[in-house]
């Protein structure tokens, strides 16, 4: 799990600025996700791949940003119900579009406020006593997250955020860390 995260952050983040640095894509990262949250839940993790493109001429400090984040390690519950044990774990992934505001709090960190839609497919398996079963579904809903951002050079930061998705009848939260390559 780790091992698959840091694989993946490092080949994201080893690609050559030529390939993202173009008309599209100003910054490009990815995040662990240390804790992916549902209500009542142990917390799971999650990784997420982010890119965005500055706004520049519509609002000073604007983006808009797209992220997909695939859980590594379900959100999981576990309960006895008339002395048997059941678990739950939950698996997902989200797509959400983002409009983000940055303030550039001095040349080197910078904090920003996000709000859009995002797009997840989840499937729940349950299994106890003998008996297993699983549901899943898709849901479109709000998104919004706030973080921050470090920037060690001019064209890396390191990067701290907090997001919720709306899904369903429930929320999904992560808290993460990671690094972005800025264009």
């Amino acid at each position: 799990m780790k091992k698959t995260t840091v694989i993946g952050v490092a080949a994201l983040l080893s690609l050559s600025s030529s390939v993202f640095a173009n008309e599209f894509v100003d910054e490009a990262g990815a995040e662990f996700i240390f804790n992916a949250d549902i209500s009542g839940f142990d917390s799971g993790t999650a990784v997420a791949f982010k890119a965005s493109k500055k706004m520049e001429d519509v609002v000073e400090g604007f983006s808009v940003e797209g992220e997909l984040t695939k859980s590594l390690s379900g959100p999981s519950l576990s309960e006895t119900y008339w002395g048997s044990s059941f678990n739950t774990e939950v698996s997902y992934f989200t797509l959400a579009a983002f409009g983000k505001y940055t303030h550039e709090v001095n040349d080197k960190i910078s904090l920003h406020a996000r709000g859009g839609l995002g797009f997840t497919s989840w499937e729940a398996t349950w299994s106890g006593s003998g008996v297993s079963a699983s549901d899943s579904g898709t849901d479109i809903g709000i998104s919004y997250g706030f973080g921050g951002a470090y920037a060690y050079s001019d064209t890396m930061s390191v990067t701290a955020s907090y997001s919720v998705y709306d899904v369903d009848t429930e929320s999904v939260s992560h808290i993460g860390v990671g690094a972005s390559m800025l264009f």
